[in-house]
């Protein structure tokens, strides 16, 4: 007698069980899995950072240890910013001029914040009435800005007062990469500008922005100061930035206020837990009012 052999099929009671199973654990890898990849993204970000820093190195050694010329608006001279400073030791390796967690096509974004970046997009190089060089072309979108304390201005660029015309008075920048206390005086960091800087806040007064928002800066300008670098941008609230030591870490942004950003500056400001920050309310007004304190 010929017998068959019969496969025992599944169920849809048992293939729903099984689908409801996956589904279960997709939801609990799924976030999971999204912060890997932003701590990736997070990581790329500090390379980035620490290679550039590696580009500032360089040209220091190749002047006489002096860090660069900082930004000016009436000298026209090539590199005027420092993307165009450090273009020969990038050279055309431009990717590691961009934060992985921005978002190139922000098309919209750049419609509403003109010039100036976003958390999650980059600032954009103008393309009218900025020198241009071999490294750096109008339009270029670029996710990092330079504390311009952390310069060496030059004499044609001072105007009457002594101060360059920016408003940066040499005195308070540190010139030179022997500077004391490298490891807190900060170079490089995530930011919605190419340069940030004002003489106004020189003594730890730059006060926290109340909305994490970057207007048009031909209708409102956005003060030069530590809010372009408070940019939610990795985990934990924090930034990537490079000290002047050469040294790359994660920086909480109220933390921003705690380092030491020009000679004047005030490392234990009203913003600080060494200056009060806990008890004197300074931070309710701000977005970042919930973060950690510094």
């Amino acid at each position: 007698m010929n017998t068959t052999n019969k496969q025992k099929a599944f169920t849809l009671i048992e293939l729903l069980v099984v689908i409801s199973i996956i589904a279960v654990l997709m939801s609990i890898l799924m976030p999971a899995l999204g912060k890997v990849k932003e701590q990736a993204k997070a990581v790329v970000c500090k390379s980035n950072t620490r290679t550039l820093g590696l580009c500032f190195s360089l040209y220091s050694n190749d002047n006489n240890d002096r860090l660069g010329r900082g930004p000016s608006w009436t000298v026209a001279y090539e590199n005027a910013y420092w993307p165009g400073e450090l273009g020969e030791y990038y050279d055309d390796n431009v990717d590691m001029l961009d934060c992985p967690e921005v978002r190139k096509n922000s098309v919209t974004e750049f419609e509403i914040n003109g010039q100036q970046g976003a958390p999650h997009s980059p600032w954009q190089y103008p393309t009218a009435g900025w020198p241009e060089s071999d490294f750096l072309k109008g339009g270029d979108l670029i996710s990092y800005g330079r504390n311009s304390y952390a310069t060496f201005p030059q004499k044609e660029e001072r105007g009457m007062s002594g101060f360059n015309d920016n408003g940066i008075d040499p005195s308070e920048c540190w010139n030179n990469v022997t500077a004391s206390g490298a490891d807190n005086i900060p170079v490089l960091l995530d930011a919605a500008w190419v340069e940030v800087w004002m003489s106004g806040w020189t003594k730890g007064n730059a006060t926290p922005a109340p909305e994490q928002t970057y207007p048009d800066p031909h209708v409102k300008p956005i003060p030069y100061n530590l809010n372009l670098f408070a940019l939610d941008r990795h985990p934990k609230n924090t930034v990537s930035c490079l000290f002047l030591d050469s040294s790359v870490r994660a920086v909480g942004l109220k933390e921003l206020w705690t380092l030491k950003w020009c000679k004047g500056w005030d490392t234990k400001n009203e913003y600080t837990i060494a200056g009060g920050a806990e008890t004197n309310g300074n931070w309710d007004n701000s977005w970042m009012s919930s973060f950690k304190n510094f």
